[in-house]
């Protein structure tokens, strides 16, 4: 009896074992995929900046600021989801990118 209970005890943490390691994964993508929009956003902020009239206009100004903070934005979310998840494995993934 007793090994039976043990052998469902094991097989009830290696699944769960397996579940959070799929979550993991799973939330290292969404890292993953912010930081692919982080360096595309960089990378245009770059190109508009070499490409800008050497006196940028005050639009062209404004739009870098918004693309800036964008990418600000996307980071301070990527840092708060992870740090999340590094406190608390269950934490509710659809509530946490929402916020």
């Amino acid at each position: 009896d007793q090994y039976e209970e043990d052998r469902a005890r094991r097989l009830a943490l290696e699944r769960e074992l397996e579940e959070l390691q799929m979550e993991s994964e799973r939330g290292k993508q969404v890292l993953d995929n912010l930081a692919e929009k982080i360096q595309a956003l960089r990378a245009e902020v770059e190109r508009q900046r070499r490409t800008k009239p050497e006196r940028g206009c005050a639009s062209c100004h404004a739009v870098t600021l918004q693309v800036d903070a964008a990418a600000q934005s996307l980071l301070g979310s990527a840092g708060h989801v992870a740090r999340a998840l590094l406190r608390d494995m269950g934490a509710d993934r659809a509530e946490l990118l929402e916020t």
